[in-house]
C-alpha cells in the first residue's frame, strides 16, 4: 500500500505542476523574446524542462496503472521508459539547470521570470524530478535493457530535442536558452556533444546504481537478457 501511495503522490505532484503551469503561469512573449509561447501548451514544448515534466507525469501515471492492473506488459514498458529516458533525463535537466544557474542565472532562467514563475514550481521542475526518480529506483526493482539499446534510445531522444531547438531558432530567430546566444557555432556543437556525453554517463550511473541497490551483477544480468532474447 505504501508503494502504491508513493506512486499516487508522485503522479498528483507532477500532475498539479503541469496543471498550475498551464493555467496560472503567463509569461509575455516580450519577456521570452519569441512568439513561440503561443504554440500548443502555450510554448512549453520549446523547453526540455517541460518535455521532462510531461514524461515524469506520464511515467508515474503508468506506475499507478501497473500497481492497479499488475500488467507485466505495462511493467516492462514502464521499466524501459524509466531506465532509458526518465531517470537520465531528470538528472540532465536538474544538474544542467542548477549548474548554469549557479554560474550565471541570466543564461538559463533570467531574474525577470521570477515575477511570473513561482519558486516552488521551479524546484518541482528542476529539483524534485531528481529526488522522485531516485526514490523510484530504490523502491522498485527493474532490469536494465542491453546497454547499447538503452543508450541508443536516450541518444535518439536527446538528438530529437536538439533538432527541435534548432528548428525553433530557424523559425523565430531566437534561442530557447539564452546561453546559446553567447556561444559560437563550434562551442554550440561542443555544448551538444557534452550534453550527449553527460547523458550517456548518467545512463551508466543509473545502471550501476540500480545494480548496487538491488545487489545485481551487471555482466550477469546482461548475459541473462541476451539469452532470453536468443
Amino acid at each position: 500500500m505504501l508503494h502504491i501511495l508513493y506512486h499516487l503522490v508522485a503522479f498528483a505532484h507532477y500532475g498539479y505542476g503541469v496543471y498550475y503551469d498551464l493555467n496560472h503561469v503567463f509569461i509575455p512573449h516580450t519577456i521570452l523574446k519569441t512568439q513561440s509561447w503561443n504554440l500548443p501548451f502555450k510554448g512549453r514544448i520549446i523547453f526540455l524542462t517541460h518535455w521532462c515534466l510531461l514524461i515524469q507525469t506520464f511515467f508515474f501515471g503508468l506506475c499507478v496503472l501497473c500497481d492497479i492492473t499488475g500488467s507485466k506488459t505495462l511493467k516492462k514498458f514502464k521499466n524501459f521508459l524509466h531506465t532509458t529516458i526518465a531517470f537520465p533525463l531528470a538528472f540532465i535537466v536538474g544538474i544542467t539547470f542548477w549548474a548554469i544557474y549557479a554560474i550565471d542565472r541570466e543564461l538559463i532562467f533570467p531574474k525577470v521570470l521570477d515575477e511570473y514563475f513561482p519558486g516552488w514550481l521551479n524546484h518541482l521542475m528542476h529539483t524534485n524530478i531528481m529526488v522522485f526518480t531516485v526514490i523510484e529506483m530504490i523502491t522498485s526493482e527493474r532490469n536494465y535493457p542491453k546497454r547499447s539499446t538503452g543508450i541508443k534510445t536516450l541518444m535518439a531522444f536527446l538528438l530529437t530535442y536538439c533538432i527541435w531547438m534548432n528548428i525553433i531558432y530557424q523559425v523565430t530567430g531566437y534561442w530557447v536558452y539564452p546561453i546559446m546566444e553567447v556561444l559560437s557555432i563550434p562551442l554550440q556543437i561542443l555544448f551538444y556533444l557534452l550534453v550527449l556525453g553527460f547523458g550517456v554517463s548518467l545512463y551508466i550511473v543509473g545502471e550501476h546504481f540500480n545494480s548496487y541497490v538491488w545487489l545485481k551483477d551487471i555482466s550477469s544480468e546482461q548475459r541473462s537478457n541476451k539469452n532470453k532474447r536468443s
